[in-house]
């Protein structure tokens, strides 16, 4: 019993320097790279906290199928809300941001759980109707969505690359604190933040850092409580 005990107090301490001094080190990071970049719009802000907040909640895998897919319709909800009311740019950076994450647990087998396999089926789906019906304002087909990945291929390979490292370094050597704890994520944004000076790069870096904040906040406070 007291084993037991002791193990689910060194589990929680981990957490707690995962996702608590983990979400401290990437706000500060956030705010330095944040400052460098012209303003960014309110909703961008908001849509990528709530997808990494979201994200987390689903990946948590303690709530019922009726709660995850009441989360997922409205992640789905803020993701058309977003693709509809923002700029050219800003959906170029959304959808640039949805394929190189999804990409990225895909190739590193993080889509290894049936909330993710009944996910991803629902948004395949989704997509595949509205786009060929034209409901949503500004939602490609697969031939469009594939042409804007073209156009930002640089920024597209670097950030599923980059991604991709982050979630296999989680998934395979997590017993290496420098990749349980996410420290390859930091020096990655960085990393990609330098590399290419666009508006379009930097705005991707500053928004994916936001959800990803979102999702260590919530994974902290569900450790804590």
């Amino acid at each position: 019993m007291n084993s037991e005990i002791e193990i689910e107090k060194n589990r929680k301490i981990d957490r707690i320097h995962k996702y608590g001094y983990g979400g401290i080190r990437l706000f500060l990071l956030l705010m330095l790279l944040g400052f460098s970049i012209d303003r960014i719009e309110t909703i961008s802000v908001t849509s990528y906290g709530i997808f990494g907040i979201g994200g987390a909640t689903l990946n948590l895998h303690f709530l019922s199928t009726s709660y995850q897919l009441l989360i997922l319709f409205f992640l789905i909800f803020t993701f058309v809300v977003k693709l509809t009311f923002t700029s050219t740019a800003g959906r170029a950076i959304l959808l640039l941001y949805l394929c190189k994450t999804i990409g990225g647990d895909g190739l590193a087998g993080k889509l290894d759980h049936v909330v993710w396999f009944r996910s991803l089926a629902i948004v395949l789906v989704l997509w595949t109707l509205l786009s060929h019906v034209n409901i949503v304002p500004w939602l490609p087909n697969y031939l469009l969505l594939f042409e804007i990945l073209k156009q930002n291929s640089f920024i597209f390979i670097s950030h599923l690359t980059s991604h991709w490292i982050c979630e296999i370094g989680d998934n395979k050597y997590e017993n290496i604190k420098f990749f349980r704890y996410r420290y390859t994520y930091e020096l990655l944004s960085i990393f990609l933040f330098v590399i290419d000076g666009s508006s379009t790069n930097k705005e991707l870096v500053i928004l994916d850092m936001t959800a990803s904040l979102g999702y260590r906040l919530t994974n902290f406070v569900y450790t804590v409580m």
